[in-house]
């Protein structure tokens, strides 16, 4: 279920501009979705949500 929403998660976070890179995991399941997870990057936030009340932060890092 988490890869079927990557797509709508890229149209956002090109909506948004910036720079992302985005991990997701389904702690049930142990489902992920990944972008940019070659590029070391540094997390400003974990938020755990269920879905249906994800919230998308933007961070300059």
């Amino acid at each position: 279920m988490i890869k079927s929403l990557g797509a709508q998660m890229l149209e956002a976070t090109e909506t948004a501009g910036g720079e992302w890179a985005i991990y997701i995991e389904d702690l049930s399941t142990g489902e992920s979705f990944m972008h940019k997870e070659n590029q070391p990057f540094y997390a400003a936030k974990q938020t755990i949500a269920k879905l249906g009340k994800m919230v998308f932060d933007r961070y300059n890092v």
